[in-house]
């Protein structure tokens, strides 16, 4: 709270100058000390508002993958309770379903695994908040009785945990550029 409280000093401060019309030439000559004094506290006052833009940046890249790091992980429990979903519902299905179960019990297994390290990352960086998963809007529809509407559910589903998976690696790619960016610097 200090910083944001003397940025917003130093602008009211910069307001103030700006609005009395001071303006100085960049070249100052020896005789004008005025000038010359006002030109100091204005390259000074600048300076500190540099520093104090750079710290809060750079804090809000610091805090920025560590929220990607709760989407993901919140991502991964949502897909993890979809895909329970989707493989007791794909059990009761007619016909030969035994390579789509096979499949959805593969991606659930390496999802409940990414989402252990994922947790491990966030222990690590000391995130203590409980993370909500959000359910999938497309449950309800599981549990129809038109073979349509559950084909197209199933169909549905998947696609979003596509799309999921395709948020997650991206997410997942950035959070590693910046690690690996912050051990080259």
């Amino acid at each position: 709270m200090s910083e944001a409280r003397a940025l917003l000093l130093s602008l009211v401060s910069c307001l103030f100058l700006w609005e009395n019309g001071i303006t100085a030439p960049t070249c100052v000559k020896d005789n004008d000390d005025d000038t010359a004094l006002y030109l100091e506290k204005l390259y000074s006052l600048t300076s500190f508002m540099t520093d104090v833009l750079a710290t809060q940046v750079q804090n809000l890249h610091a805090e920025f993958p560590e929220e990607l790091l709760k989407l993901v992980y919140s991502l991964l429990g949502s897909n993890n309770n979809t895909l329970h979903h989707l493989v007791n519902e794909m059990s009761l299905l007619q016909g030969n379903t035994s390579a789509l179960l096979f499949k959805a019990r593969q991606i659930k297994a390496k999802i409940e695994d990414l989402m252990e390290g994922v947790k491990i990352i966030l222990t690590l960086v000391e995130e203590k908040e409980n993370i909500i998963y959000v359910p999938s809007s497309g449950l309800a529809s599981l549990q129809s009785n038109s073979e349509d509407v559950h084909y197209f559910a199933f169909y549905n589903l998947i696609r979003c945990l596509l799309r999921d998976a395709q948020k997650i690696t991206i997410f997942l790619e950035v959070i590693n550029h910046k690690m690996a960016a912050r051990n080259t610097c």
